[in-house]
């Protein structure tokens, strides 16, 4: 070590021990001084009017927080029960085929809407014992679901057909056998029991034909059946067999549910069904949509369920861009008590909480607007209208017709506290910590 090195390790040494030395008189100075004073309170009592003195000289600013508010009205009111429901069909069938046969063609799919198509009879027997032929009838493709093969009934119809040639033929010639025995039965040339024999073998061959021609119609209904149309104009739910499948009488096409129109079932109280009548407008909340729609009371069971003592109900509603399904859920509200008038606000206005709720009222001071708190009683529940009433003394004074409330930014207010009107949510700006009650801060700040 050089003789410049050992200088300056004695120099430090010198330094820190007088460093050291200074703070521990210092801190036993200042450590015996608070100890002698302390006990003293008129010491104690000087030193906290000096800080007072000096805090109360300094300027108190307040923060103002950013809400939106609303004005509260006195109007009309009604309480409302919310009850549960789900859409269901109108009509719901299960289309079955009227002939014998096989499938060739199956013209819908599950999901498949068609079109409603009511048969007209093609054929009618007239009173002549002849045949009248109507129109072709032929129905909208929409509206078809399956075809049944013709093959055999057009058989049975050229069949039926011949028997018809053959038996008219028997008639003429029948019908002159009895002219010339009714020419001779005058001259004794035929008896009467041979004239009576000719007469009845033509009007048994008269119903022989008649009896034809009707199996000729009913083969001829059958080969029009072998289309199958839907009912009502609806959709495809099921499909019950496939092209090639053979089928009798009643067999199982397809099951076809109604569209246009659907139902709403819900079950209401029997506290409040005297409430609802035929005709009477609902609004109902089609949940899985989020959308209000409005429908009209179309049936009323008067018959209770045995358990929740509850009567069904069928709301209908239109449904034109067909958004409805069956088996959505479904949320309406039944009106349970006449109108009264009542304080109304916006259901943001209220602070619902498990000990009470509390509604933010805004009132002019010196400085600005002030906001503090109200607890208050919900009357009803109208969707996003709320009647409300006071609880205390001081809320009725201060919750009157036209006074501003607070929808938002109320939940983190302080009784007190100023605040600025906004029209916007999107200027409010959640800063945590900025505040003491957490509340937001202005952009600029």
């Amino acid at each position: 070590m050089t003789p410049r090195q050992t200088h300056f390790l004695q120099i430090f040494s010198i330094g820190l021990t007088a460093l050291l030395c200074g703070s521990f008189l210092g801190f036993f100075g200042t450590n015996s001084f608070y100890k002698k004073n302390l006990a003293d309170e008129k010491f104690v009592s000087q030193v906290y009017e000096s800080f007072k003195k000096k805090d109360d000289s300094a300027p108190q600013q307040r923060s103002a927080a950013l809400v939106q508010v609303k004005t509260l009205e006195v109007g009309p009111a009604q309480e409302y029960r919310t009850i549960l429901g789900r859409l269901i069909e109108i009509n719901r069938s299960t289309v079955s085929c009227e002939v014998s046969g096989k499938i060739i063609e199956m013209c819908v799919e599950e999901g498949s809407p068609v079109e409603g198509y009511v048969w007209k009879d093609n054929r009618s027997p007239a009173e002549n014992g002849k045949e009248e032929r109507l129109p072709k009838e032929t129905p909208p493709p929409k509206s078809v679901i399956a075809r049944i093969d013709p093959i055999w009934n057009n058989i049975a119809v050229l069949e039926i057909q011949s028997n018809i040639a053959a038996l008219e033929a028997k008639q003429r010639f029948q019908a002159n056998e009895l002219e010339r025995s009714q020419a001779l039965i005058t001259t004794d040339a035929v008896s009467k029991s041979e004239f009576e024999s000719n007469r009845a073998a033509l009007e048994e061959l008269h119903g022989q034909i008649a009896a034809q021609k009707a199996l000729l119609s009913e083969l001829r209904l059958r080969l029009k059946r072998s289309t199958i149309v839907a009912p009502y104009t609806g959709e495809v739910v099921q499909r019950y067999v496939d092209v090639g499948a053979y089928v009798t009488p009643g067999t199982p096409i397809a099951e076809v549910i109604s569209t246009g129109q659907i139902d709403a079932r819900v079950y209401i109280p029997e506290d409040f069904i005297q409430r609802i009548h035929i005709g009477q407008e609902i609004t109902l909340h089609i949940d899985p949509l989020n959308k209000d729609v409005v429908g009209k009371v179309a049936q009323i069971v008067g018959s209770a369920e045995t358990a929740s003592r509850t009567f069904p109900v069928r709301v209908r509603l239109d449904d034109v861009k067909g958004e409805l399904k069956a088996g959505m859920s479904v949320t309406s509200r039944i009106p349970v008590t006449d109108h009264f008038d009542a304080l109304l606000t916006h259901e943001d206005a209220v602070l619902v909480k498990p000990d009470g709720n509390t509604i933010w009222v805004l009132s002019e001071v010196p400085e600005g607007l002030e906001a503090n708190p109200y607890p208050v009683r919900i009357l009803a529940d109208m969707r996003q209208t709320l009647a409300i009433a006071p609880i205390d003394e001081a809320g009725r004074k201060a919750l009157q017709s036209g006074v501003k409330v607070v929808t938002e930014g109320a939940e983190r207010l302080i009784p007190g506290q100023l605040v600025q009107i906004v029209e916007t949510p999107h200027q409010i700006q959640v800063v945590p910590g900025l505040y003491e009650s957490g509340q937001q801060k202005k952009e600029e700040d």
